[in-house]
């Protein structure tokens, strides 16, 4: 499986351990955004949402939290994934952009991410164990208890996919700035433009060099004038050696 296909097997079994947790204690997760396509689509049939919505408050917290295992279990599967497509080694030059900061971050078996995952299948582990013979207030007490810890952690995970998308801007930035470097007597300005646009949805730099460049001068040079002086003037000679 590739990359992009292992990540989004991750986003959607994030999305899916997210929302069989209780609804009054539902909260953003990294694949909020997916979760809330889903949940218009589902919305467009009142049965099918219907249906849906009484079955999740169906459940009982016992249920739940053994739901909410299994979904954290098959995080823990796609894990695997990007682990056999690893090399044991950080991708670099050419190769990480190529890569992507999430899925280069999703890679490394020291990430965070994968560190609070093992820490919440854990957590649903005890609580499930607890569970048992209880009531079902006692249950229900546990349950919150659960969710409250899940919350926290959650908090880290964003941080880590909030980091990453900011690493990703960067990538895109220095890979658009060898591109150019590379390619400034074989590509036209619209060639160049083209390429600018592709990556600038993210990046405010790329975006003002796209709206506001002089067409009489190099767009190489006018996007390192927008970097860094320092990591243009790297980047300017090392991307040019890498994509070679």
């Amino acid at each position: 499986m590739s990359p992009r296909g292992a990540l989004l097997c991750y986003a959607v079994s994030l999305a899916m351990a997210s929302r069989l947790r209780a609804p009054e204690h539902a909260t953003n997760t990294l694949s909020g955004s997916h979760s809330k396509k889903l949940n218009a689509s589902n919305a467009s049939s009142p049965r099918n949402a219907a249906h849906h919505t009484n079955a999740a408050q169906n459940l009982t917290d016992a249920q739940k939290v053994k739901k909410l295992q299994d979904g954290l279990r098959s995080i823990q599967r796609v894990q695997a994934l990007f682990a056999g497509g690893n090399s044991g080694t950080r991708a670099m030059g050419a190769e990480k952009f190529a890569e992507g900061a999430l899925t280069e971050e999703l890679s490394s078996k020291d990430s965070a991410i994968w560190a609070v995952i093992d820490a919440m299948v854990n957590s649903t582990q005890k609580v499930a164990a607890e569970m048992v013979g209880k009531s079902r207030d006692q249950q229900k007490k546990i349950m919150q208890s659960l969710e409250a810890e899940l919350d926290s952690k959650a908090v880290v995970l964003r941080n880590v996919t909030n980091d990453a998308g900011r690493r990703q801007v960067v990538q895109d930035e220095e890979y658009v700035l060898g591109l150019l470097n590379m390619h400034a007597n074989q590509w036209s300005m619209g060639k160049q433009l083209e390429t600018v646009k592709k990556f600038m949805a993210a990046s405010p730099k790329l975006t003002e060099l796209y709206k506001h460049h002089n067409a009489n001068q190099s767009l190489a040079m006018q996007l390192a004038a927008l970097m860094d002086s320092k990591v243009a003037a790297h980047m300017f000679l090392q991307l040019a050696d890498d994509l070679q």
